[in-house]
């Protein structure tokens, strides 16, 4: 009987325990679910600002729906319209009918993942032990302008931050922890981020390479440790790479049919992000947070301020590349993810401080996380685009080519075509990815064929048959007589030479 009662006090020790858990994983998904409910209402109240990739995506889920050939080449064929997001809204698409591309699948995967930030870093700061500094850096978050933007317009860019900034934490507390599961989740999210957004591959390299070189670098390494830790780090990425190519050569013919855009792309100018200026000074916030970390580690010994420290400078080199390259999608998502990353940093720098030196330090912490998270403003000056014409132009276009023949075909090129013709079903006008003249020309012979494509800018710019026929828009080529032009658009009608 006497050894019963410390046992006794253990098992209620543990009791409370479990329950506390229970509770606390009770209440996090209550408030997932009502930040989500909230970023989703707010985005069906303006659905006015719709990317317009999320229409674009909607109506390549209906073409998959309706078992479409564009339906699926669309899905694997371009690197700059990867998978994931699209797989991500098939099931609502197909779940809510004709409904389900009037842009509500859209809004709640932004939502749903702008939860999910907000989550991640709410999990992490409660890992660090930090209290209302939490709260206070979560909100922050929340209400920033950029970030609920970008948590309301259905676009896919709180996917991309959210697995970028998994990835990025996961990986700094590999290098403090040195678990197996912190090294599998950093696979995982590098992984399904590649899939995700094309443009995070500079954060994606960056994160790679303070991998590849602190287990290089590491003291007391093994050679078979850094083998295993580097096979268990990619291959995920390769696996899932691997999977791409693989549908690009059932569906497409070629394996790397989803990189030819690539040379083009690089070839070509983009314009400035509005408030350049604006968008560099704010990342002073996370570059001095880094500078701090890595100064302080190096003079402590500490592994995990280095590995930390290195991640958040590695972000911003990356978000200085998305600001300069011009991309705004990718600039706001990594923006929001290097905010969120020092953000954890600045977290952990409050627990290894003193009693009442925490106090001071969460104080300038928290002026410092609202500042630098309202800094971001400017990146909110680049809004969702416009979805075009539409069927007005279908409309002027239908009528011409009424006035000229009665059996007519229009292919319409590129990823717009998804947007501009909508629900359309008319025989007369057909969504063509990978436009080819040659084939058209065989198919179609004896019938009055043209060709609608989109001035090659912006997205446009590397869609399949800009890059197949560098001057098409420009100046026609071989075949292709220029017909008309609407708006961003101009019609060629396709002749045979006698």
């Amino acid at each position: 009987m006497q050894g019963t009662g410390p046992r006794l006090i253990r098992s209620d020790v543990t009791g409370e325990t479990v329950a506390t858990n229970r509770l606390r994983v009770l209440s996090g998904m209550i408030a997932f679910i009502a930040i989500t409910a909230v970023f989703f209402l707010a985005g069906l109240s303006r659905t006015e600002s719709l990317s317009e990739e999320g229409c674009v995506r909607e109506m390549i889920c209906t073409e998959l729906v309706a078992g479409s050939v564009a339906g699926r080449q669309a899905l694997f064929a371009s690197v700059w319209f990867p998978p994931l997001p699209t797989l991500l809204r098939l099931p609502i698409v197909s779940l809510l009918g004709p409904s389900g591309t009037s842009g509500v699948p859209s809004i709640l995967l932004s939502a749903f993942f702008g939860a999910a930030v907000l989550v991640l870093l709410n999990r992490a700061l409660l890992g660090f032990n930090s209290s209302w500094y939490r709260l206070v850096a979560v909100a922050a978050l929340a209400l920033n302008p950029v970030f609920f933007r970008l948590c309301t317009d259905g676009s896919s860019a709180t996917a991309s931050a959210f697995f970028a900034l998994l990835a990025a934490f996961e990986l700094a507390m590999w290098i403090e922890e040195r678990k197996l599961r912190r090294l599998a989740l950093f696979a995982l999210a590098s992984a399904i981020a590649s899939i995700t957004a094309p443009a995070m591959t500079a954060w994606l390299v960056l994160m790679t390479a303070v991998l590849v070189v602190h287990e290089a670098c590491r003291r007391g390494r093994k050679k078979y440790e850094m083998r295993a830790t580097l096979v268990t780090g990619l291959l995920p990425l390769v696996y899932i790479l691997g999977l791409w190519m693989l549908a690009n050569w059932l569906i497409m013919g070629d394996f790397i049919f989803f990189l030819r855009s690539l040379p083009s792309a690089w070839r070509q100018t983009h314009p400035a992000v509005s408030g350049l200026d604006d968008l560099l000074l704010c990342l002073a916030v996370p570059t001095t947070v880094g500078i701090a970390l890595l100064l302080i580690g190096r003079k402590m010994g500490e592994r995990k301020w280095t590995g930390m420290a290195i991640l958040i400078l590695s972000a911003v080199v990356a978000s200085t590349f998305f600001i300069s390259h011009g991309s705004p999608g990718a600039t706001a998502s990594s923006l929001v993810a290097t905010f969120a990353l020092a953000t954890m940093a600045m977290g952990r720098f409050q627990l290894a401080c003193g009693r009442w030196d925490r106090r001071a330090v969460a104080v300038c912490i928290v002026a410092l996380t609202v500042a630098g998270s309202f800094g971001l403003l400017p990146a909110a000056e680049a809004g969702p685009e416009a979805t075009g014409p539409g069927l007005e132009t279908i409309s002027q276009i239908a009528e011409q080519i009424a006035s000229e023949s009665r059996h007519a075909r229009v292919f319409v090129c590129g990823y717009e075509s998804f947007g501009l013709l909508g629900h359309l079903r008319d025989p007369e006008f057909v969504r063509s990815i990978n436009f080819d003249f040659v084939d058209v020309g065989a198919l179609y012979r004896g019938m009055a064929t043209y060709v609608l494509v989109k001035k090659p800018e912006g997205r446009s710019a590397v869609d399949t048959v800009h890059w197949k026929y560098t001057d098409l828009y420009g100046w026609g080529c071989e075949g292709a007589v220029f017909a008309a032009d609407y708006d961003d658009w101009r019609l060629f009608e396709l002749v045979t030479p006698r």
